[in-house]
């Protein structure tokens, strides 16, 4: 057990070859409008010149894998950047799904892309984090194969928590931003087809744990000092693009900024 949390045996089966590797499928969710930036293609606008979607790729890529963009019914607008696009899984929607099952069958499309593609493993970030730190899946992996040494089984995924001063706890979950077994899949698909759509919800189902994410050695937490937004921020407002412009213009890239 670490962190007071407990791998569930159901998942001893797991192997940790992929995590060790880097054979891993990033997953760029990439749907959705944004309704706070004047109905935009938020993923494709560009911060400090380069779209937050192929910053959020560039973060994702890992040395044996792939990267792909789960677009949804959106892949015509994405087809250009030379990604290949997800569509969502075909799943039974309500009325108000609005014609989507959201965030949740865009993770699915991933993991069973990873099936297809003889990946174990997913890493999944909404295509608007566009700060997320290009070490993420190896920060992650690491982590789960701590937890596994310790535990003698390899937990089935990983979700982050970071500093937010201003959340009571002083802690924010990102549940969307994930490592993940890709044997998760069809239990997913079978909480999609019983109307779950929570992403936290179904996480804490499929027994991910939490990692604290920390600075790396000679880092600051610009995000506990209040200089700037957590690495996780989602982009929502206009105002949000400008610290996000701020932050890379102080050194805090993805990798794509050189």
């Amino acid at each position: 057990m670490i962190g007071g949390q407990r791998v569930s045996g159901a998942e001893r089966a797991l192997q940790p070859e992929g995590l060790r590797s880097g054979a891993v499928l990033g997953v760029v969710l990439a749907g959705g409008l944004g309704r706070r930036m004047g109905g935009a293609d938020k993923p494709l606008l560009p911060l400090a010149g380069v779209p937050m979607v192929l910053r959020v790729a560039a973060a994702l890529r890992s040395p044996e894998g792939a990267v792909v963009l789960a677009t949804g019914a959106e892949s015509a607008r994405y087809s250009h950047l030379g990604l290949p696009c997800l569509p969502d899984p075909d799943l039974p929607l309500t009325a108000a799904d609005q014609g989507r099952a959201g965030p949740l069958a865009a993770i699915l499309a991933g993991l069973e892309e990873a099936g297809r593609l003889g990946l174990d493993w997913v890493l999944t970030c909404p295509a608007d984090v566009p700060l997320v730190p290009p070490d993420l899946g190896s920060r992650m992996a690491g982590f789960l194969l701590q937890v596994a040494a310790v535990e003698g089984a390899v937990p089935p995924g990983v979700t982050v928590e970071a500093s937010a001063p201003e959340e009571e706890g002083g802690v924010r979950w990102h549940p969307a931003i994930a490592l993940l077994w890709a044997g998760l899949a069809p239990s997913l698909r079978g909480a999609l087809m019983a109307r779950e759509r929570r992403v936290g919800g179904w996480m804490r189902q499929a027994g991910t744990l939490r990692m604290p994410w920390r600075p790396a050695a000679g880092e600051t937490d610009a995000a506990e000092i209040g200089r700037g937004p957590d690495p996780f921020s989602n982009i929502n407002t206009p105002e949000d693009l400008w610290r996000a412009e701020a932050a890379l213009s102080s050194g805090r890239g993805t990798g794509v900024d050189g």
